[in-house]
């Protein structure tokens, strides 16, 4: 029972990890194709380009479920933009416009694409393993590294996504500290629902050490390249 306790909360320690790990290397892989393109056409705009078709799945995904979760909630939304815009030292491959709402609705909309990209990523996983896609062993490989790619590396919300909703963000986590301080038998019913959900959290776990590592390997090779090439 306790060694079960344990193992779950070890996962989702994990997997929070994972995802900061994930974050963290994301802006990494930006940045680094960005350089290594640039390094190999020589044109900015050409460079700008090639990213926006490399990531153009992904966030058609990210938008969409920032522009879907909108209209659920009955937020009033002004169209979606799949062309890159450059301002400054920053590009952004697309964006959706929502009208003002309150902070409750505005963070649901700003976490939702990392929601559904959590989700997509564990379909693909299990469609990976499943008899449902008939392909060979390599292009079913290859189609699973390229969706966690795009998914892993578009799916976090941006400064921007969560524009508005730092001041609740702070509240909830201020309120979680409070409610363990003060009643932490109220933490038994998390470490239930852990427990029975370890092998769900191990599945994650192991999922998410999949995109982690392609990032890694896009990281160590760009630099490679882009230290080699004059």
């Amino acid at each position: 029972m306790l060694n079960a306790i344990i193992y779950s909360m070890l996962y989702f320690l994990l997997l929070i990890v994972e995802l900061i790990i994930l974050f963290i290397l994301s802006g990494m892989v930006t940045k680094q194709l960005s350089f290594f393109f640039l390094r190999l056409t020589r044109s900015q705009g050409i460079t700008i380009r090639l990213m926006a078709l490399l990531f153009l799945p992904g966030v058609i995904i990210h938008e969409v479920s920032h522009y879907a979760t909108a209209v659920l909630l009955g937020v009033t939304t002004h169209g979606m933009e799949f062309v890159p815009q450059v301002s400054q030292n920053n590009v952004k491959l697309g964006s959706v416009t929502i009208s003002q709402t309150d902070p409750v609705r505005r963070l649901l909309i700003g976490v939702a694409p990392l929601v559904v990209g959590l989700m997509m990523s564990f379909a693909a996983f299990a469609l990976y393993f499943s008899s449902i896609i008939s392909l060979a062993p390599i292009w079913k490989t290859i189609l699973l590294i390229y969706i966690l790619f795009e998914i892993g590396n578009t799916m976090f919300s941006s400064r921007k996504d969560l524009e508005g909703s730092m001041i609740l963000i702070v509240l909830m986590v201020i309120s979680m500290i409070v409610v363990y301080l003060f009643y932490p038998q109220s933490f038994s019913l998390l470490q239930q629902l852990l427990e029975k959900n370890a092998s769900l959290l191990r599945q994650g776990a192991t999922l998410l050490s999949v995109p982690v590592g392609i990032d890694i390997g896009v990281v160590l090779i760009t630099k490679l390249f882009t230290k080699r090439r004059p």
